[in-house]
């Protein structure tokens, strides 16, 4: 179940007085996000739903039976690398969005020259570079679900958990016997993964901007089970776009 909220009200100041229109609507479409500065200015649209969402699968209960969001507000999922508990998930995005070119797997161009990758969901990132272009990294993440097929027929999630694994198994060989998990960013639930690409003369060319890295398998769970919260608080559903941030450590 989906509903919209959008109050109106009667309007008689005089400076926005309208005798035969004094219904000044409170909440506009989605695609319009503005602070109103007069009577034909409107505000954002609250969106709600009663989906249950949560971080648990099968019998066990989830978090969420629905929420209600402002639909122009960016979603930010934050992180801090000195967390203890989900820090090195935390370093990991860092990495891959301020230090990439060290991150795996590479990307090359090509003329087999290394580059840096153009990892996208930066929150903190410029909009636009020094040139004035639109600074990929900036660009957000779309959420994806089991659903989700892409252009040569195979599931998107897939993609992305099987060039995940491929990943830590070629430039890090032995990280299962080390009691780690193989952690990616952008995420696998998202359409920027680690199998992003396009489907070209029958072929599914990798866009490469992606990173793969064993961390310790509790900080890969607990982070994993935060960004599920997070989906579930800030109503991010299947095709919802939103960043990540990641902070040295929580304000004080």
């Amino acid at each position: 179940m989906n509903c919209t909220i959008k109050p109106t009200i009667f309007l008689y100041h005089p400076a926005w007085w309208n005798s035969d229109n004094p219904k000044v609507p409170l909440w506009a479409k989605a695609e319009i996000e503005r602070v109103p500065t007069g009577r034909d200015l409107l505000v954002p649209t609250v969106r709600c739903d009663s989906r249950p969402m949560g971080p648990y699968k099968g019998t066990n209960p989830v978090v969420y039976h629905g929420a209600c969001i402002f639909m122009g507000a960016n979603r930010v999922y934050t992180m801090y690398r000195s967390d203890q508990y989900r820090g090195e998930v935390a370093q990991h995005i860092w990495d891959a969005f301020h230090d990439n070119k060290d991150t795996r797997p590479p990307k090359y161009d090509d003329f087999g020259v290394q580059v840096k990758k153009e990892v996208p969901g930066n929150y903190d990132a410029p909009l636009r570079l020094a040139d004035g272009k639109p600074n990929p990294a900036s660009r957000p993440l779309t959420r994806i679900t089991d659903d989700d097929v892409a252009a040569d027929g195979f599931k998107r999630r897939g993609k992305n958990k099987y060039w995940t694994e491929m990943g830590c198994k070629i430039w890090f060989p032995g990280w299962v016997d080390q009691g780690k998990q193989c952690d990616e960013f952008p995420f696998r639930s998202t359409r920027e993964g680690p199998g992003d690409g396009e489907y070209v003369n029958l072929k599914w060319i990798l866009y490469n901007n992606a990173s793969v890295r064993p961390v310790t398998t509790s900080h890969n769970s607990m982070a994993g089970r935060d960004l599920w919260l997070f989906y579930a608080r800030y109503r991010v559903n299947r095709t919802s776009k939103f960043w990540v941030s990641v902070k040295d450590q929580p304000p004080r």
